[in-house]
């Protein structure tokens, strides 16, 4: 049901506004409950669905799906799309259209790259990459939080 009514509403404000533009993610499956233990799947334990979409909008651009990103890349992604080509902007994180193919994911539990993922656990062994990417998951939420709590009142020190 959620599916046709997202692809009527869809359909029916691209028929109005032929250059829009629309994304569409979701939360984890894994708070419902559902779990895969095929090892082909267990990337979908983790994964998040992110649908860009707008034919008139995106022109060329096009996402590889088998670089991992986070929901960290989606507002660099809006900013590449809606502002003119070769505007600066600054951004915590890269656009999805710019990843590379060694792109390393993390959050509080796991660690994804294109070809691995590592549940992380008290005696979990990282990998340099991976470590660097954990330290950088932590550092931006640490300063995602700060942000959301004081604005831009940043400690001095």
């Amino acid at each position: 049901y959620a599916d046709q009514a997202v692809g009527d509403f869809v359909a029916r404000i691209e028929q109005q506004y032929p250059d829009s533009l629309f994304i569409i993610t979701a939360d984890h499956r894994e708070k419902l409950g559902i779990h895969f233990k095929d090892k082909e799947e267990k990337l979908a334990n983790y994964a998040v669905p992110l649908v860009i979409y707008g034919p008139a909008v995106l022109g060329n651009l096009s996402v590889n799906k088998d670089i991992p990103a986070s929901h960290l890349n989606v507002l660099a992604s809006i900013l590449d799309i809606a502002l003119p080509r070769g505007e600066r902007y600054y951004s915590t994180s890269p656009a999805i259209f710019d990843l590379e193919p060694d792109n390393y994911v993390a959050n509080d539990r796991v660690i994804i790259s294109n070809s691995k993922v590592t549940p992380l656990g008290q005696s979990t062994k990282l990998s340099a990459e991976e470590n660097t990417a954990l330290r950088q998951h932590k550092a931006l939420s640490a300063l995602i939080w700060q942000r959301v709590r004081k604005g831009d009142d940043l400690p001095v020190h």
